[in-house]
């Protein structure tokens, strides 16, 4: 991981927005276009989402990644499908720009939204953190400790719902759940 990386609260950051975004291009048309979508939503505040970037020392973005608490029809402890809605934590959109990808980016920014959750979790009940995810980068997501929901998508081969159970962060030491969200680590430890 580069010295010279910082994760931003997109609210928080004083940046050149579309500047940044740019050259931005995570080798998926649907996603760069749903990121700029969600960049032009969180300007003019149409967006209850919240978002995290990636952003090295020139300015530029190298990764952005989305995420709001819904109620959502989701799973139960089992993984299965359930019509019950239950409160979570939803990551919208995670976005790598095509340049560096396999630098760990993806991995720090969706362990930042695991800390908010913790943090959340503190004051908000949560069930889990859910996703959308490509087929392609189910792999990535289970390495970081979610499941993919059975039975949600039959007969879809073009994606999977998963999930993270907040049940195994109620367990962490209550002071490490006050762990800065936009600390960059040179492992992706939860």
């Amino acid at each position: 991981m580069e010295d010279d990386l910082v994760l931003i609260d997109y609210h928080s950051w004083i940046g050149d927005t579309n500047n940044a975004l740019l050259n931005f291009d995570c080798g998926v048309k649907e996603i760069n276009d749903e990121i700029r979508s969600e960049i032009n939503d969180l300007e003019e505040n149409k967006s209850k989402n919240r978002a995290i970037l990636l952003v090295n020392k020139k300015g530029v973005v190298l990764g952005f990644v989305s995420y709001s608490l819904e109620n959502s029809s989701m799973i139960q402890a089992s993984g299965e499908y359930s019509a019950k809605s239950v409160p979570v934590l939803n990551i919208n959109l995670l976005g790598i720009n095509n340049s560096d990808f396999n630098k760990g980016y993806g991995s720090q920014l969706v362990v930042a939204v695991i800390r908010m959750a913790k943090t959340i979790e503190v004051l908000v009940h949560i069930e889990a953190i859910q996703l959308h995810s490509l087929e392609e980068s189910v792999e990535f997501y289970e390495k970081l400790g979610f499941s993919e929901v059975r039975e949600y998508y039959p007969g879809r081969v073009n994606g999977s719902k998963m999930y993270y159970n907040i049940e195994s962060l109620r367990d962490i030491d209550f002071l490490k759940v006050y762990v800065n969200p936009f600390l960059i680590s040179d492992t992706a430890n939860k």
